[in-house]
């Protein structure tokens, strides 16, 4: 399997033989519709090839992805890998918490733009919320409240 993320006409898409490809790049497509600024789109590119490349490392695959495996790819980001040309990222801090205890601090560290956990948290459920999403998650009523619990991830940069 090969993964990774290429600039296209202002645009970072999935380039690849990944099963989960044309899925991730509809995805991306749909931040941009949303207007997520471009920080943000590409971001979930990684996100999204990291995603990748830990179901491809664990034999799993993206129909068969549960909940609990979203922990075991939080430690697993954790492990420092150099990759020729790639940057690795190291996870300093990982929490799940409830959405209703997502803080400024952590609003703010995302580096979006966001000014107060109201503009972040409305953002985020524009897209939780979106058509696409609850056609991802086959739950056409999917919502997030105060409780729904998150993963608040902060990261470093660890090698170019």
């Amino acid at each position: 399997m090969t993964v990774a993320v290429k600039r296209s006409e202002g645009s970072h898409r999935l380039d690849g033989t990944w099963a989960g490809t044309a899925s991730a790049n509809a995805f991306l497509s749909h931040l941009e519709a949303r207007r997520f600024s471009p920080a943000t789109v590409r971001a979930y590119a990684f996100d999204i090839v990291c995603l990748a490349r830990f179901l491809e490392d664990r034999g799993i695959g993206l129909g068969d992805l549960v909940p609990t495996d979203v922990f075991d790819w939080i430690d697993w980001q954790s492990l420092p890998r150099r990759r020729d040309g790639k940057v690795v990222i190291e996870t300093t801090a990982a929490r799940v918490i409830r959405l209703g205890d997502v803080d400024v601090a952590h609003a703010l560290g995302e580096g979006e733009g966001y000014t107060s956990v109201a503009e972040w948290r409305a953002g985020h459920e524009r897209f939780w919320h979106s058509a696409e999403m609850r056609e991802a998650l086959g739950d056409p009523e999917f919502t997030v409240d105060d409780d729904t619990l998150v993963v608040a991830q902060a990261f470093r940069l660890v090698a170019r």
